[in-house]
Order: C-alpha cells, then sequence, then structure tokens
C-alpha cells in the first residue's frame, strides 16, 4: 500500500496538476474567509472587531449616567434588543449593568411609563447582595 502511494507522488501526473491543487485548495480557503468577513461569522476579524466597538461604546455610555438612563428608557421598547446589548456589554445578567465604577441595578419593570429607578451599590457587595440593596433602597424610596 505504502509502495502504491509512493508510485503515485513519484509520477508525472501528480507533478503537472500540483499547481491546479493548490489554486483549488487557495480559492477554495478565500471563499471561506469571504464569507466569514461578509456573514460576519463567530470568530471572525470583523465579527471581533464590531463586538469590540459595541462594547467600548456600551462602556462609554454607561459612564454616563444621564445618558444611560435616557438610553435604558428608550430601550424598555425593545425588551429583547435591550437585552442582547446588555450581555454583549456586559456579560452580565439582565437585571445588572456593571459600569467601570459601582454596580448600577435598574428597576425590573418594562412597561414603557415607568422610569427606570437605579440605585448605586456600594464597591463590595456581590450581584445577589446588590440586588437585594438595591430592592431595600427603591423600597424606601417610595
Amino acid at each position: 500500500m505504502n509502495h502504491t502511494l509512493q508510485s503515485v507522488y513519484a509520477s508525472r501526473s501528480w507533478r503537472l496538476t500540483s499547481p491546479v491543487r493548490l489554486c483549488s485548495h487557495l480559492l477554495r480557503i478565500s471563499c471561506i474567509r469571504a464569507r466569514a468577513w461578509l456573514t460576519l461569522a463567530p470568530g471572525s476579524l470583523p465579527h471581533r472587531a464590531a463586538g469590540a466597538s459595541v462594547r467600548r461604546l456600551g462602556w462609554w455610555v454607561l459612564s454616563r449616567p444621564r445618558l444611560a438612563h435616557d438610553l435604558n428608557r428608550w430601550l424598555m421598547r425593545f425588551p429583547a434588543v435591550r437585552h442582547r446589548l446588555r450581555q454583549v456589554v456586559t456579560g452580565a445578567p439582565p437585571t445588572a449593568v456593571r459600569g467601570q465604577g459601582p454596580i448600577v441595578y435598574y428597576a425590573g419593570r418594562e412597561d414603557t411609563q415607568a422610569a427606570p429607578l437605579h440605585v448605586e451599590v456600594p464597591p463590595g457587595l456581590g450581584p445577589a447582595a446588590g440586588r437585594v440593596y438595591g430592592d431595600l433602597r427603591r423600597t424606601l424610596a417610595r
């Protein structure tokens, strides 16, 4: 079997078709990469660059409390978009937004009439303790 394979590799037809096989391989790889670029396939460079840009923009918005508050109010109309943006920017569950400073928790109401009441949580509290702290602060504020 090994001898037969060596004789095929040594044949004139194998050597003459080598450029055709190489071009075919390069064309196939180029098509796969072009499709990944055009469709923003996960793992492709444009997908990673777009994700990084959205994360940077998200952190920039979160560093401006008034803008974050207004954007959150507007996004209440589009819960699926709001949830996905939160996942992309923070990687946190939809009830918590992690800013550059302290964690900010928003009221969980999804109706468009209610403005979210945010509470800044003291540093050092975990997510569950932060939610309890935020709930208590919102209850006392009412």
